[in-house]
C-alpha cells in the first residue's frame, strides 16, 4: 500500500490500520480530533495525519486499554513528534475549533429564534 498518497478512502484507511470500516466510522463520532474531509458526494478522504491518528487511537484503545474518554483527553494535548505530523495535527485542531464554533453559533441562533418567537407570542 502506497503511504505517500495525498488522501485515502475509508477502505484504504481500514486496510492500513487493520480495523473494520465500521469501527473507523464509529471512532469519527466519538473521537473529537478525528474529522476527515468529505467529498461533495459524502465519501471520506483521510490524510496521512488522519491515518497517524487512527493508528495511535487503535494503540491507545486496544493495546493501552484507554477508554474513548481517555483517548479524547490524550489527543487534546497530543503533539506528534514528526514536524509534518505536528503541522497536520495543528490544522486538525483548528478545523475542529471552527466546527465547534459553527455548532455553537447555530445553537445560539436557534435559542435567539426561540426567544423571538416567545416574545412575539406574548404580544398577541
Amino acid at each position: 500500500m502506497n503511504l505517500d498518497k495525498l488522501t485515502y478512502s475509508i477502505g484504504q484507511a481500514s486496510e492500513i490500520i487493520d480495523a473494520p470500516q465500521s469501527t473507523i466510522c464509529y471512532w469519527e463520532t466519538v473521537i473529537d480530533i478525528l474529522n476527515p474531509e468529505k467529498t461533495a458526494g459524502g465519501s471520506r478522504r483521510y490524510t496521512k495525519g488522519d491515518i497517524n491518528i487512527l493508528l495511535k487511537l487503535k494503540t491507545l484503545l486496544y493495546d493501552e486499554g484507554l477508554t474513548i474518554k481517555g483517548a479524547n483527553k490524550y489527543f487534546s494535548t497530543w503533539e506528534p513528534e514528526d514536524e509534518k505530523a505536528h503541522e497536520e495535527m495543528t490544522a486538525h485542531k483548528n478545523k475542529i475549533s471552527t466546527k465547534e464554533n459553527k455548532r455553537l453559533l447555530q445553537k445560539i441562533k436557534n435559542e435567539l429564534i426561540e426567544i423571538r418567537d416567545l416574545l412575539n407570542s406574548n404580544r398577541d
